[in-house]
């Protein structure tokens, strides 16, 4: 399995967060502040021990400052991942992959090309009357095609989803750009990035994730196996 150290996944982040380095230490204070919540996952080693971070849980982490970014706040973070790690999951295996290797699947073709993670965030959660209260729902959608989000009915009923509480509120992160992003921040640490090995990597988590992402996964795997990407 494919891993890093932690300082060099620091280093990547506050390089790509734009930290002033006399705020590094707050930074870091923000990161433990996920890893209290148990995130990202299988990180919490124990005294004594250095963690090893997966490309997956590096993407765990990424996306949860992204998410901060926005205002939401840790625990809110973290259960939102958690609940939508799935479809991140299979996102990140899409973006690393030759484009066109999804294509020709319609179920796995929203996963390939230059797309979005999309969501309503809803940062008041906690003052809402408890039976209004809804965990966002992260979905992609095409970046040439972001503005269909904002006729939120139509969308939501082509996605077979519930039309969201605000729809005029809506958040995009560009998912592309944040996982490239965070692989040339690790290039920029001396870190080699051995994308056979971290695609490997992500694709045996999703088998053992829920139903729709193992099925997913397998999917993805009998397509690259027609490519015969190495």
């Amino acid at each position: 399995m494919w891993k890093v150290a932690y300082a060099p996944v620091e280093s990547a982040l506050v390089k790509m967060n734009s930290i002033a380095p006399e705020k590094r230490i707050a930074f870091k204070a923000r990161l433990k502040n996920f890893q209290r919540e148990g995130w990202p996952e299988g990180i919490n080693t124990g005294t004594g021990r250095k963690a090893g971070y997966s490309f997956s849980a590096i993407v765990q982490l990424t996306l949860a400052i992204e998410l901060s970014q926005i205002g939401l706040p840790p625990k809110r973070v973290v259960k939102m991942l958690r609940q939508m790690w799935g479809l991140i999951l299979v996102s990140v295996i899409g973006i690393i992959l030759p484009d066109d290797i999804l294509q020709d699947d319609d179920e796995l073709r929203a996963f390939s090309g230059s797309f979005a993670w999309v969501f309503y965030p809803e940062a008041l959660y906690d003052l809402a009357p408890e039976d209004d209260r809804i965990v966002e729902q992260l979905m992609t959608a095409p970046v040439r095609g972001l503005g269909k989000i904002f006729s939120p009915r139509e969308h939501f009923a082509a996605v077979g989803s519930e039309e969201p509480v605000a729809p005029w509120r809506t958040a995009a992160l560009h998912a592309n750009a944040i996982v490239n992003g965070v692989m040339a921040r690790l290039i920029e640490q001396g870190v080699e990035i051995q994308i056979d090995e971290i695609r490997a990597d992500l694709i045996t988590e999703a088998l053992a994730c829920d139903a729709q992402t193992k099925l997913r996964a397998e999917r993805i795997y009998a397509a690259i196996d027609r490519a015969n990407v190495s």
